[in-house]
């Protein structure tokens, strides 16, 4: 597998990509202008409002927010993890992608345990057809041939050594075998890990077969059986489903996560065809990513008993610092006796939907567990409840999501936003922050955003900016140090080939993505170099008569309290003598 990809490589391929050549092989686009437009591919609209950017080498959709350079195009729209689009926009520009800490036997010997896992499959596929007691236990279970075909549902004997007998008489696929989790080690020597079972494919998103889930027919335990860890198969960042939720599905609005194979199998064949199953793990980091990559809807189904409770707080839980305002994650139980695949059985596609439509919300879900074990009519009640909701809000992230769900504790609890805002700010130790430490915080400075938006989508113009902008006199600013590492960025830059799409890339995993990201989405409209220039030398003049002031304020401050010293005195009347000149 890559471990990692030269940021270089990706800037080449960048460079070397044209975005409408990309997104016209999947969107029709007609020219506007300077751009491209066309109707989004991502959610249905009657205007068109999805904009490609040839100069910027960005796209950028004004109904539904999303936008992005070619690798994020062909993330989002084939569902396709990063390394893989970085892939396939190589193939489509004749770039060979590196490989890393891999060698081409290594992955000459991946691909042959690929080879043979899809074999193994197919062979398990065959098994049962012949075996009248599996087709027999599919049937009793209500499932239709069409769905076994269509999930690639197989059957493995009761036998110690059939998968042995038949792939590994020689010592090399004895090996794979054991490499891919298939057989295992013994006194005696290798013996099959799965034995009468039926047995359900996971694919990855390339549809590759990379490991088995086994299900036994009678009361033996364990009930299920995965496959282990092996170099191709990681259960905490793999969903079953998911390659079949791409198969069936063009725009996935919503992901259903449930907790058994069977489940997805019995939702997708009365018509749910977006649910997936974590494979015998709790939803992870990784999970929770992944969904939200692919669609911004996802509900979280559980059993009603204690265990299902306990295993939707751990996902709310893994989710909690991840929290997004685009995020719609929601929460579902069905009753003790119910699961996914009986419930659709029973009651049908509609009432098992309306059961969907009906599931808690992020912030529902959330105040209904810390209400259940106390009394919001006692004061005691409240603090408990109130103390136990702070330290979850903690760790979110500071966005629109936690600003609301303060309101609403400040309803429920009856205490004033404005204290609860104030312990939600206080520290585990309740320490006095040192104003002393403090750097010197501006209020929102549109100078700035102006600044760096236009450096964004003009990385020419990082020619014209003044180097004295970064006199260490102006250090502490609010966005200073960004604008720097922006800079430096830029310098090692050929400026004449550099663009906005480059400049994404290269910050995709950094914190200040987001923010970059918004920046250019808030200054849609191209300017001519002329005009980008004039508001280049406006927005750095503005930030410097601000950055003067804030200085000369602490200074008069200091002078006023009869603190300053002389050196600091001639520094103002230096400072006093700058302000007057811009």
């Amino acid at each position: 597998m890559l471990k990692r990809i030269p940021q270089s490589f990706i800037q080449e391929l960048l460079s070397r990509a044209d975005i409408v050549s990309v997104i016209e092989k999947y969107v029709t686009l007609k020219k506007t202008g300077a751009n491209y437009q066309a109707a989004c591919p991502f959610h249905q609209e009657k205007t068109p409002s999805f904009v490609v950017s040839p100069t910027k080498q960005i796209y950028h959709c004004f109904g539904c927010g999303v936008s992005g350079n070619a690798i994020g195009f062909l993330m989002a729209y084939e569902h396709l993890g990063f390394v893989d689009a970085i892939e396939v926009l190589a193939k489509q520009v004749g770039m060979e992608l590196p490989e890393l800490e891999t060698s081409s036997e290594h992955k000459t010997h991946d691909e042959s345990i690929y080879a043979l896992m899809e074999k193994i499959a197919k062979f398990y596929q065959q098994q049962l057809m012949s075996s009248n007691e599996a087709k027999q236990y599919l049937k009793n279970r209500g499932l239709t041939p069409d769905v076994v075909k269509k999930f690639g549902i197989g059957y493995v004997k009761d036998s110690w050594d059939q998968l042995i007998k038949t792939f590994g008489l020689s010592q090399q696929i004895q090996q794979q075998l054991f490499t891919a989790g298939m057989i295992i080690q013994g006194e005696r020597g290798y013996y099959d890990r799965f034995r009468h079972r039926i047995i359900f494919p996971i694919r990855d998103r390339r549809g590759r077969v990379i490991g088995f889930g086994g299900r036994v027919l009678d009361h033996s335990t364990p009930k299920y059986l995965n496959s282990p860890e092996t170099p191709i198969f990681h259960k905490g960042t793999e969903l079953y489903g998911l390659y079949e939720v791409y198969q069936s599905c063009r725009h996935i609005d919503r992901l259903l996560v449930v907790e058994g194979y069977m489940d997805v199998v019995g939702l997708s064949q009365f018509g749910i065809h977006y649910a997936v199953a974590t494979l015998g793990t709790a939803t992870t980091t990784y999970h929770i990513q992944r969904l939200f990559r692919i669609t911004r809807e996802i509900v979280f189904c559980f059993d009603g008993d204690s265990a299902g409770f306990a295993a939707a707080w751990r996902a709310f839980e893994v989710l909690l610092p991840l929290m997004r305002d685009d995020w719609q994650p929601r929460f579902m139980f069905l009753s003790d006796d119910e699961d996914p695949d009986s419930f659709v059985r029973k009651a049908g596609m509609q009432s098992f939907e309306a059961r969907i439509r009906a599931a808690s919300s992020f912030s529902e879900f959330f105040f209904a567990h810390l209400c259940k074990d106390v009394d919001l009519n006692r004061v005691e009640g409240r603090a408990q409840f109130t103390d136990q909701a702070i330290k979850y809000l903690r760790q979110m992230p500071s966005n629109l999501t936690r600003e609301m769900l303060l309101e609403s504790l400040s309803q429920k609890a009856r205490i004033s936003l404005e204290q609860l805002k104030w312990h939600l700010q206080s520290n585990s130790s309740r320490e006095e922050p040192s104003l002393m430490a403090s750097p010197i915080v501006l209020p929102k400075i549109s100078a700035m955003r102006i600044l760096m938006a236009l450096l964004l989508q003009y990385p020419y113009l990082a020619e014209g900016i003044d180097e004295e902008i970064f006199a260490e006199e102006y250090d502490g600013i609010q966005g200073m140090s960004l604008l720097k590492e922006l800079m430096t960025f830029l310098k090692t830059q050929d400026l004449s080939t550099v663009t906005t799409g480059m400049i994404l890339e290269y910050w995709r995993d950094h914190p200040a993505s987001k923010h970059f990201n918004k920046l250019v989405q808030d200054q849609p409209s191209e300017l001519s170099e002329e005009i980008a220039k004039d508001h280049l030398m406006a927005a750095q003049r503005k930030l410097k008569q601000q950055v003067l002031q804030v200085r000369i304020e602490v200074l008069m401050d200091r002078m006023t309290k009869g603190v300053i010293t002389e050196t600091e005195k001639q520094y103002l009347q230096e400072l006093l003598k700058k302000k007057r000149k811009l």
